[in-house]
């Protein structure tokens, strides 16, 4: 419980300057809306569903029994950040884009 309490707090102190900032102005809110943050944060979701498949397939080409640590672990981050951004970016741009707009259209 306490463990759940510290990460409420340490995420409470992190957003609570961007969030109750009275201007907008802070070095926070400035990075919060910077243009590649922005872009992440449109994909973020994507990007948390691709990244663990995509990370199992790298390890062990997703067969349960061979998924063991075999990779470095600097080359599985980049892996599976790099990749997981590329899979979200295209999926977001390719798919869902083009189904939101024509969502609108009806």
């Amino acid at each position: 419980m306490a463990e759940h309490v510290l990460y409420a707090a340490i995420a409470l102190l992190l957003l609570a300057p961007a969030t109750l900032a009275p201007d907008g102005t802070g070095r926070i809110h400035r990075l919060l809306a910077w243009r590649p943050l922005v872009l992440l944060g449109l994909i973020s979701y994507a990007i948390y569903l691709y990244h663990l498949p995509l990370m199992k397939w790298f390890l062990g080409r997703g067969e349960p029994e061979r998924l063991v640590p075999t990779a470095p672990t600097l080359a599985l981050l980049a892996f599976g950040v790099v990749s997981a951004i590329v899979c979200a970016a295209l999926s977001y741009w390719l798919l869902e884009r083009p189904l939101l707009a024509r969502r609108r259209l009806r």
